[in-house]
């Protein structure tokens, strides 16, 4: 199988030659900056999210996440910290 992704033709295994298209996916990154056990977040991503959360440290903290719609996203954690989530 041959790459050739300068020119996004790709060789495949039956022998066809197609062409990728190559998308970026869209993300955000919200900072928290006021300790709070619960952060409110809204994006311009229009779709739905998968998030990860680390605090000021550089720890990833797991909270509960609800997704209440394509553009909005809330955190509830045990315990109010700082910190920032990447909206991916």
């Amino acid at each position: 199988m041959a790459n050739v992704f300068g020119k996004n033709l790709v060789h495949s295994v039956n022998g066809k030659y197609g062409k990728v298209q190559v998308i970026e996916d869209k993300n955000e990154v919200f900072e928290q900056v006021a300790p709070s056990d619960e952060w409110v977040i809204n994006h311009t991503l229009d779709k739905k999210v998968s998030v990860t959360v680390t605090d000021t440290a550089g720890t990833v903290v797991e909270g509960t996440i609800t997704v209440n719609n394509k553009n909005k996203v809330i955190i509830q954690f045990n315990f109010p910290f700082s910190g920032e989530a990447v909206l991916n």
